[in-house]
């Protein structure tokens, strides 16, 4: 048959072709005859190019020229046997008769169908149509069991969604979701590779005893396929391994004989795979091959949601580092690679010197500042292998894998000594600020080997315990506690005194402001007070008084004052100290005490009088009950604080622990969502886009969030029903019979009956039931009409037909924003509610941004579905 009269029939309509060429004149001939001919058709100039785009869209053939830069057919072919092996791949190439090695390659690659340069273009046509057929049957489970299929892909996605729940780390998530997927796909080992930001983890259980050979060989197999497919190298050495299932042995199959990959994608970047390696089958069967193409996507959305969910649970959202929970699984992670490697580990644990009192100072927001810069300083002072956790509080724990004593020791130092020289709240407080740190080793000099780690643990915050009792500032060695400090230089005086400054010695005696200009009370006040224990500060003027108040290193606990001052008054020292610390609890010195002096002290927040003359006694009883008031006064507020801590934690809680549960249960609806468009041969995006969309036309009329929440769920769920169409006719190339056409119109019934019975689900539901009405009353199925119509659904058809015109399909180009949006106006009042359409008018530049479907990667909607609502 001629060219042309096969171009006027468009034998290759709706099929999606992928054609692979270096030379840039046979991609433009190609392109051009077999799009006369009705094929969708892209190219690449090389197989690393076509494996970023196969990545992105789904196809049915893949023209392919052995020979090409970069990465040549041969390797792109073998790559996509992999990953996409339902795929059907007509080599093209000008060296088949030079190349003696040839037949064989091609039979290695499964490649049945070969065409030689220069293209015969009638005869590439009627071999792509043969290779597309050839993976529709590939893909196509017997008409007799499509409700099996689906039932145990449903079963399967309700395992990982429980799997997300109930396991306590991610490793278990990985093991339980690897064991179920071994029972449904012949594999022998299951490789999970997830690149995180502190560790490139790879998973392997063996379903199967293998030999150690076979690990290697999935672990090089996947770093080398990780960097195809990203276009960024990981080498082995970078990635740590964790072995789990059964134990390698030696006789054991060392080879491997089939394996299927899925890659994990966030934000359309490789972010990981999943590797089935099997070494026992030399391929899949169309069963097998079937269920791979529908649960790929599905798979792949689970383990990326299960990364994330994890992320949530172990990470401290204050400081961004571990929190306790992913401490205990870090830690328990690095014990298991001590046990096999026989290296040292350390522990540090660390915290702020006197962190209490300037939450108590500064507030709790400056308290978090200084947390936050702490934690970031730890984490810039750590290697990658070491992992770092906030414990509690201020403490945060390091563990040190591979170092020793002496080599965690040097470590702290040099953490202390940065963390010394740091400026905290730089601009606002400019603090100055040191930390105190307790080591402990799994090796000790003359001790026997630490083997437990909550021991090990316990033995690095004794430590911090004895550095803070040896005067801060310090790390101490848990193994010389019984002796010195390891760092007894630090913060300490050359002696090893205790300072007399330090804390213990201000919380065990006060310090006390005293502000009179008479010489004899100061050298009076002074002995009785230092007499009693007080640290004395003597200030003659207000204005030294308030400089004194202003230095960083303040911290008064009483303050003595006469009214009567030489040049000021004392109650411009009340005043000032009413503004800067409400802490100091104010005494009056006077030889005046009349009434009125007695009522403007009170007003002044004065909590106490001492009448000149006084002696010893009177002093210490005033002392006394001032401190009193004080300790009071700072436990209330601490406990205060406490509770408001408590209140912050336990809120902080239930909205992680409400944002986990919402997360999940979105998770699971866009699973679902992506299953049933993978049914369709979707790529997985028109239902999360026709949400999405939703979501924005429904807040641009105003609508609240619960409103629009509903009906971004209805929209995600619309097809829900045509889980209960036969494969033979939601799948038909044709057009559907006049019975075949009235099943296809219950799937909106169906779906409704699905979700109704949902106490979450009730709106969405109608949505669901109501998706194929239309505002003049001739849709289906009950012939609703205007207002009638629910308003999500009335919103949905609006943005289910802007989405499929600006979409790309099989049978139709995708349509400019002016002409979809000319024909919506054509419809409004008939197809559409007005109100809807003169919204969508309004925020049309909005829907189009989130729409993305000028980006290749979004705008395709698969070959089938949309035209049979």
């Amino acid at each position: 048959m001629p060219t042309e009269e096969k171009a006027a029939r468009k034998p290759l309509r709706g099929i999606r072709i992928l054609l692979l060429d270096d030379d840039a004149d046979i991609r433009r001939g190609a392109q051009l005859n077999l799009a006369l001919q009705g094929a969708l058709i892209e190219t690449a100039e090389d197989g690393r190019e076509g494996l970023q785009i196969l990545l992105q869209r789904d196809y049915d053939v893949l023209v392919v020229d052995l020979r090409m830069p970069q990465m040549d057919g041969t390797e792109f072919v073998r790559e996509v046997r992999r990953i996409w092996p339902w795929l059907g791949i007509v080599v093209v190439s000008g060296f088949l008769d030079e190349d003696e090695a040839a037949p064989g390659l091609l039979n290695e690659l499964g490649i049945a169908h070969v065409i030689p340069k220069p293209i015969d273009f009638e005869a590439l046509a009627d071999a792509i149509l043969l290779e597309a057929a050839e993976k529709h049957a590939r893909i196509r489970v017997p008409d007799e069991h499509p409700l099996d299929r689906i039932q145990r892909q449903l079963a399967l996605l309700r395992q990982f969604s429980e799997t997300a729940f109930a396991a306590e780390s991610l490793n278990a998530s990985f093991l339980a979701l690897s064991d179920g997927l071994g029972l449904l796909i012949p594999c022998t080992v299951v490789g999970i590779l997830n690149r995180g930001e502190d560790e490139n983890l790879l998973f392997l259980n063996s379903i199967l005893p293998v030999a150690p050979s076979f690990l290697d060989t999935v672990r090089d197999d996947m770093c080398r396929r990780f960097a195809a497919l990203s276009g960024e190298p990981l080498p082995c050495d970078s990635v740590d391994i964790l072995h789990e299932g059964q134990p390698t042995e030696q006789d054991a199959p060392a080879a491997i004989r089939n394996s299927f990959c899925i890659p994990l994608i966030v934000h359309g970047k490789v972010q990981g795979l999943m590797m089935f390696a099997d070494a026992y089958s030399e391929g899949y069967s169309r069963e097998d091959i079937s269920f791979l193409y529908h649960a790929s996507a599905q798979l792949s959305t689970v383990l990326v949601g299960l990364n994330r969910m994890r992320q949530f649970a172990v990470r401290d959202v204050l400081t961004g580092l571990y929190n306790r929970r992913g401490l205990e699984e870090q830690l328990a992670w690095v014990w298991s690679m001590r046990e096999r490697l026989g290296e040292p580990v350390s522990i540090m644990v660390l915290d702020i010197d006197h962190f209490k009192t300037l939450n108590d100072t500064h507030g709790h927001l400056v308290g978090d500042m200084i947390l936050r810069e702490f934690a970031q300083m730890v984490q810039a002072g750590v290697r990658t292998a070491d992992v770092a956790a906030r414990y509690g509080g201020d403490e945060i724990v390091i563990i040190l894998p591979g170092l020793s004593e002496a080599d965690s020791h040097a470590f702290s130092e040099r953490l202390l000594s940065t963390i010394r020289d740091h400026t905290f709240c730089q601009g606002s407080h400019n603090l100055h600020l040191t930390a105190s740190a307790g080591l402990a080793c799994t090796t000790q000099p003359g001790r026997e080997e630490v083997t437990d780690s909550a021991q090990l643990l316990k033995h690095a915050d004794q430590a911090l315990y004895a550095a803070k009792r040896a005067g801060r500032n310090r790390a101490a060695l848990w193994s010389e506690v019984s002796a010195r400090p390891a760092s007894g230089k630090s913060g300490a005086d050359p002696a090893g005194k205790q300072p007399e400054s330090s804390s213990a010695d201000v919380q065990e005696r006060g310090r006390v402001l005293v502000v009179d200009d008479d010489p004899t009370i100061q050298e009076v006040l002074r002995h009785y007070l230092e007499h009693d224990h007080f640290q004395v500060r003597i200030e003659a003027t207000a204005a030294g008084a308030m400089a004194a108040l202003d230095r960083p290193d303040a911290c008064f606990d009483v303050l003595l004052t006469d009214l009567m001052l030489e040049f000021d008054s004392g109650f411009d020292v009340l005043a000032a100290l009413r503004r800067k610390n409400r802490d100091i609890v104010p005494v009056v010195i006077t030889g005046h005490a009349t009434a009125d002096n007695a009522i403007a002290c009170l007003r002044h927040g004065v909590y106490d009088l001492l009448e000149k003359p006084f002696g010893p006694e009177q002093l210490s009883v005033v002392m006394a009950r001032a401190m009193e008031y004080r300790r009071l006064r700072v436990e209330n507020r601490r406990y205060q604080a406490h509770l408001e801590d408590m209140v912050k934690e336990k809120s902080a809680a239930l909205a992680h622990m409400l944002e986990e549960v919402r997360t999940s249960y979105d998770f699971t609806l866009e699973a679902l969502a992506a299953m049933l468009d993978a049914r369709e041969h979707q790529t997985g995006q028109h239902s999360l886009r026709v949400a999405r969309l939703s979501r924005i036309l429904a807040a641009e009329m105003g609508l609240s969030r619960k409103d629009v929440d509903e009906i971004g769920h209805g929209a995600l769920l619309h097809d829900i029903g045509k889980i209960a169409i036969p494969d033979a006719i939601l799948l038909k190339a044709g057009p559907l019979s006049e019975e075949e056409w009235q099943t296809m119109k219950t799937h909106a019934e169906v779906g409704y009956q699905i979700l109704r019975s949902s106490i979450f689900l009730g709106s969405a539901a109608e949505i669901v039931f109501a998706h194929q009405e239309r505002y003049d009353g001739s849709g289906y199925p009950r012939g609703l009409k205007g207002d009638d119509i629910p308003l999500g659904a009335r919103i949905f058809a609006v943005v289910d037909t802007y989405d499929a015109m600006r979409s790309t399909r099989t049978y139709s180009a995708s349509s400019p924003p002016d002409e979809t949006m000319a024909e919506i106006l054509l419809q409004r009042g008939r197809q559409f509610d007005p109100a809807v359409v003169d919204a969508l008018v309004r925020c049309q530049a909005q829907i189009e941004a989130a729409g993305q479907w000028n980006n290749p990667s979004m705008a395709s909607t698969g070959d089938r579905g949309r035209g049979r609502d």
